[in-house]
Formats: structure tokens, sequence, C-alpha cells
């Protein structure tokens, strides 16, 4: 069982980074990727716990975060318990560095699961956060809406952080 999972969690990684395809490059020709940084006056370790606990999520988040994510295979979701609008599982938890885990709109038929990935490098100055959001379809509605809100939420963190 571990073996498997260690494959299982190795399989997201390859996929989340992008360093290599398990699927043929013509499934992946129309695939966008999201991917934006930011710099926020604060040390590593506080961008981390804003990005992991519940009680800092939900200050800046337009949804609330179901419940702490506080290591691999963690079950997430965002919005209320009757009303998941995003759902995922943490795949990498490597504090406070890197965090990986998959994204699903919970409401939409047919939906995908991507792959977010926050990197969190200390700076001078503070910390330097990058976001990516692998595994949509390009002009898809789902990567419309996520190469839309992550912009407007990395600066909901900031501002959140830096208060």
């Amino acid at each position: 069982m571990a073996s498997g999972l260690k494959l299982h969690h190795a399989a997201l990684a390859v996929i989340a980074f992008g360093a290599a395809s398990l699927t043929s490059k013509a499934e992946h020709a129309n695939e966008k990727t999201f991917a934006g940084s930011i710099v926020i006056a604060s040390q590593p370790e506080t961008v981390w716990r804003a990005l992991t606990k519940k009680v800092h999520v939900d200050k800046y988040s337009r949804d609330p975060l179901g419940k702490d994510l506080v290591g691999a295979e963690t079950k997430i979701y965002f919005g209320s318990a009757d009303r998941k609008k995003i759902v995922g599982e943490v795949a990498i938890f490597e504090p406070p560095m890197r965090l990986t885990h998959t994204f699903r709109f919970n409401a939409r038929e047919g939906a995908r699961t991507s792959y977010v990935t926050y990197w969190i490098k200390e700076v001078e100055g503070g910390s330097k956060l990058t976001i990516s959001h692998v595994g949509y379809k390009a002009n898809s509605s789902e990567y419309i809406d996520v190469s839309t809100e992550w912009p407007l939420a990395m600066k909901r963190l900031k501002a959140y952080v830096e208060k």
C-alpha cells in the first residue's frame, strides 16, 4: 500500500510540475497553465500558515476552507459543508516551501481535475509566492475562471498577511 501511495504522489508531482508527460503531447497541445508570482513582506512560515490554516484562509478567500491542510492526502474543499464549490486532495505537503493539491469545480458537470502548486521562497524583503495551476483546456470556462481569480486571490492574500 505505501509503495502504491508513493507512486500515486510521484505521478501527481510529474503532472503538477509539467516535468514529463504521462500522455501524448497532442493531448496537452490545447492546455493552458496559469502561473503567477507575488512578493509578500513576511516570512515563508507566515505565508504558509495563511495558505493552510482555515482561520487565515477564511479572512481573504472568496470561499471558506473546509478545514486546515495538515499533510498529504488531506481531503479539502472550499465553500460550505453542504455546498462544496471546489474539492480536492493534498498531494505534496512540504512546509513552508511547497504545497500541491488537486482542484475540481464540484458543481460543474464534466469538470476536469486540475492541479495547483504553491511555491514559497524567501527573498529580500519577505517571501515570493508562485502559484501554478495546470490541467485545463485553453479558453475553457474553468481556465478563464481560475486565470481571472488567481491574481485577485494573490492580492487579497498579500493584503491580509501584510496588515
